[in-house]
């Protein structure tokens, strides 16, 4: 310790006063940088969580055109109202588009990009199962029993459907 002082003691004057000033003006430059590329990282973060929220949004989207169809579906096919019918087309019209934005923008992860392909080839095996049904709905109604199992069977196919984010 004793040098330590000896030596402070036995620099100029001018010396001790540019220690004195460049000592804290380093240590704010490197505090500053530090700040500096922290909130770069921030900003980085911020970028990928909108771009998450927005995938979130539009699976979300993809999910209510599903419900919007299936409820279409069920309705025409009961109650052979085309009103029905119209829902049921209109979310099928816009299926491709969104499933297609949705897969732009997931584009740089190929996992999600084939769970969204995946979940296009269950969409199109449950459409080759009601697309006549509603189309002519009264013919789906023939029994009781065989319409019974034809809703069941098309919900079981809805259901494996990996939209709830499980």
């Amino acid at each position: 310790m004793t040098a330590i002082t000896h030596w402070f003691d036995n620099i100029s004057l001018k010396v001790k006063f540019l220690f004195c000033v460049f000592i804290p003006i380093s240590l704010v430059l490197v505090v500053s940088t530090t700040v500096y590329h922290n909130t770069q990282s921030l900003l980085s973060d911020n970028g990928w969580v909108n771009h998450t929220h927005k995938a979130i949004g539009r699976a979300e989207e993809l999910l209510s055109l599903v419900d919007k169809m299936e409820y279409g579906h069920s309705g025409a096919v009961l109650t052979n109202e085309t009103s029905f019918a119209e829902k049921f087309t209109h979310s099928l019209a816009a299926w491709p588009n969104k499933l297609a934005t949705l897969a732009n923008q997931v584009d740089d992860n190929p996992d999600q990009v084939q769970r969204l392909h995946y979940i296009d080839s269950l969409h199109k095996q449950w459409l080759s199962m009601v697309s006549d049904k509603v189309n002519h709905p009264s013919s789906a109604r023939q029994s009781n029993l065989a319409f019974m199992e034809y809703v069941l069977k098309c919900q079981k196919v809805k259901d494996t459907l990996p939209l709830s984010g499980k």
